[in-house]
């Protein structure tokens, strides 16, 4: 593996450790109550690492199919838990959600639902590479001309022959198609970092936030 791309999925997977902080930063100290919020940022940040873990494993084994998709997943991460901030009262947000509710089907704080495409529309105009990385992770998701390109690649002497493989290993993906991966991976948790970080600062001061001091 090129070293920029090793070098790359080492500090991701360093993240392990980043995870389990806010973990225990998010009840420690003042913290220690359980409210709405931290049943779903558990739950979030859980998923976030078994993510990380599993893209790490499958890029080292070079299974670009495979990991695209968590990546995506991670996106999703980051879109759904960070809809607690675009309402009026997140606890009853989370609650909702925890109970079942399709967050799709709940609304912000204007009255939009909050569908993942209106989820993503909102935080790429914070963040513009989400739009982007949204349409292409998602083409991993469905059967798409991304595995086609993926299986069979055209000559390079313009011939208009082809050649086609099936393997355990991807081998038609470039190194530079390998780290831009990464790097969308680690961009995209270190946003989702930012508002576990938010939450646990909100705990500090639960005067700042609405109804905070309603138990779940």
């Amino acid at each position: 593996m090129n070293p920029r791309v090793e070098e790359a999925l080492q500090e991701l997977k360093c993240y392990e450790k980043r995870h389990l902080k806010l973990h225990e930063d998010m009840f420690s100290g003042r913290r220690v109550g359980w409210y709405a919020l931290d049943f779903l940022a558990v739950a979030t940040l859980k998923r976030s690492l078994r993510l990380t873990t599993g893209f790490c494993t499958l890029i080292e084994a070079r299974n670009f199919i495979a990991a695209v998709p968590l990546l995506r997943l991670q996106l999703d991460n980051y879109l759904r838990f960070s809809a607690a901030w675009l309402v009026d009262d997140p606890q009853e947000f989370a609650r909702k959600v925890v109970n079942g509710t399709r967050i799709k089907d709940l609304k912000d704080r204007s009255g939009e639902r909050m569908s993942d495409c209106y989820l993503k529309e909102t935080r790429a105009k914070d963040c513009p590479w989400v739009s982007d990385l949204y349409k292409n992770t998602s083409d991993y998701i469905h059967l798409s001309n991304k595995h086609v390109f993926n299986a069979i690649q055209a000559s390079d002497a313009g011939d208009g022959k082809f050649t086609a493989k099936v393997s355990s290993e991807d081998e038609y993906i470039s190194d530079e198609t390998y780290l831009e991966a990464i790097q969308f991976f680690d961009r995209t948790t270190k946003v989702l970092f930012s508002y576990f970080s938010g939450w646990i600062a909100t705990k500090d001061h639960p005067q700042d936030i609405e109804k905070l001091r309603k138990p779940f």
